[in-house]
């Protein structure tokens, strides 16, 4: 009877023993698991760290072009301000009498730059022809020192279907 004892314990002690190296390797793998996820999560969070970065530089740039766009159209409503005091100041009033007088502009006031340069015109004519070889538009826009909205408007002109340019 001693021998049967012994075999009942040696088997319940290997059946132990194997269900502890169960437990172990299940753990293992669950271990193994939730790592591997983890890793997944940091990958994802990496990804959407770099596009908010990306998101954030083209903002900045949106934000410098609007500024620019913001000085410029400051820079032409003084000037067409100037130009219509210009304009009053030199009006003559029509009588019965008198016929049309043409004005001539201010001896001491130099002649207002024009709008659009041809320098100007230039470079929105190199734009075009850079986002047609498929160059990125914040590169053009730093090549040809224009501004990024400006340059995104004319890659949305020229992807339109409607365009004739």
């Amino acid at each position: 009877m001693q021998g049967i004892e012994v075999l009942y314990w040696a088997l319940s002690t290997v059946f132990c023993l194997a269900l502890f190296f169960a437990i172990l390797i299940w753990c293992r793998n669950w271990r193994r698991e939730e790592q591997e996820n983890n890793i997944h999560q940091i990958q994802l969070l990496a990804k959407e760290v770099r596009r908010l970065a990306e998101t954030i530089e083209t903002l900045d740039h949106t934000s410098a072009s609007l500024q620019t766009a913001d000085e410029q159209l400051a820079r032409h409503l003084d000037m067409l301000h100037n130009t219509v005091r210009d304009l009053k100041r030199f009006s003559v009033p029509l009588t019965p009498t008198t016929t049309s007088v043409p004005l001539s502009p201010s001896p001491t006031k130099p002649e207002s730059e024009p709008l659009f340069s041809e320098d100007t015109e230039d470079r929105y004519t190199q734009a075009r022809a850079l986002l047609r070889a498929g160059h990125d538009p914040v590169e053009v826009a730093r090549q040809l020192d224009l501004g990024t909205a400006e340059v995104r408007m004319i890659a949305r002109l020229l992807a339109s279907p409607d365009t004739h340019t």
